[in-house]
């Protein structure tokens, strides 16, 4: 059983954001999480968004110190997991707590686009 919630992280100009997917897994015997990244920008006036082709962290309970890897991290601990991965990777500008847009921004491009595309038409 899989259980689901989302953060959003917008650019400055709010038309472009990271989406973070968070997925609590209840299964019995499975002991992981995961953070699914989506990325959404407004085209022609219409938010799009895009799943294939970004990056999905698994979240090994072992491995990260859960004293009971049994148990799944709550959406709290999985959304602020995911918040540090951003803020490592670059979300925020090192000189200060403003939005890094040119790093949000730049998750978006064509190939990213055409790599959702073509995951659509081979459903």
């Amino acid at each position: 059983t899989q259980m689901e919630t989302f953060k959003i992280y917008f650019n400055s100009q709010k038309d472009a954001a990271i989406l973070l997917v968070l997925i609590q897994d209840t299964t019995k015997d499975v002991y992981q999480d995961n953070i699914q990244m989506v990325y959404g920008k407004i085209k022609n006036g219409k938010w799009h968004f895009f799943i294939y082709g970004m990056n999905n962290l698994i979240i090994e309970r072992y491995y990260t110190g859960k004293k009971d890897p049994s148990i799944p991290y709550t959406f709290e601990e999985l959304s602020n997991l995911g918040k540090r991965k951003l803020i490592e990777g670059g979300y925020l500008k090192k000189c200060g707590c403003k939005i890094n847009d040119e790093w949000v921004n730049a998750w978006y491009s064509e190939t990213l686009e055409g790599m959702h595309r073509d995951f659509l038409n081979n459903k």
